[in-house]
């Protein structure tokens, strides 16, 4: 029935890439060229990050996948989404997610992810993040739940700097949970200094999770200034 309904829509809503805005097929998700120009390059398998913080950081998960790097067609992608105006790169993002935890048999208990601020999410009207961890939980036969609070008082992250991430990642805080010896998998669409990873991974061992793997859409680098 989707399938009919994205065709019927396409007639009066062509369906474009949102990595190039170039036309595509109503059963596509981005173009064949964007995908090629989708690279990932080296990160940390334990922290996710280029620059990897396992030696100045007490990271709780024990495995990050990352996907594409925040840049050229999935900076593109990315922007598109959370503008509101396309959200196929978010879907094409869960479908190789979702492909490649197949592909490794990786299966979990539970599925977390990233909280948002409530400022955001009326603007966006969904969370990327849990969008990403639909995906996640079919793949790995997993619960997907909402796990964490999010203060009030709690900023957008990309709109601060480094150490301002970290103060603000205090403001998350989780719910009351009985994950002893479970598996989960915490999901975020993109991770930059690793600051809400460490928060919520922590967290997650705290109410007794055995083993947390962190799944991220994509990874971006941090600069100063």
């Amino acid at each position: 029935m989707n399938h009919v309904i994205s065709f019927i829509s396409d007639l009066f809503f062509p369906n474009r890439c949102p990595c190039c805005s170039c036309f595509i097929k109503f059963d596509e998700l981005i173009c064949d060229d964007c995908k090629t120009k989708l690279t990932l390059t080296d990160y940390c398998p334990v922290c996710g990050n280029s620059n990897c913080i396992c030696k100045k950081d007490k990271v709780a998960c024990e495995r990050s996948f990352v996907f594409f790097d925040y840049n050229n067609a999935a900076r593109n992608g990315v922007i598109a989404y959370k503008s509101g105006e396309n959200r196929n790169f978010l879907h094409y993002m869960g479908t190789v997610i979702s492909n490649f935890l197949k592909s490794e048999n990786i299966r979990a208990d539970y599925v977390v992810y990233a909280p948002m601020t409530r400022k955001a999410y009326i603007f966006r009207r969904f969370n990327h993040a849990k969008i990403l961890a639909r995906y996640t939980a079919k793949a790995t036969d997993a619960k997907m739940i909402s796990a964490f609070t999010l203060h009030k008082s709690a900023l957008t992250q990309h709109l601060l700097n480094a150490q301002m991430r970290r103060d603000n990642c205090k403001n998350i805080g989780i719910k009351q949970l009985d994950l002893y010896g479970k598996t989960v998998i915490f999901c975020d669409d993109i991770t930059t200094t690793g600051s809400t990873m460490l928060r919520a991974s922590q967290l997650l061992k705290e109410k007794g999770a055995e083993h947390i793997i962190c799944v991220f859409g994509a990874k971006s680098t941090y600069t100063k200034g």
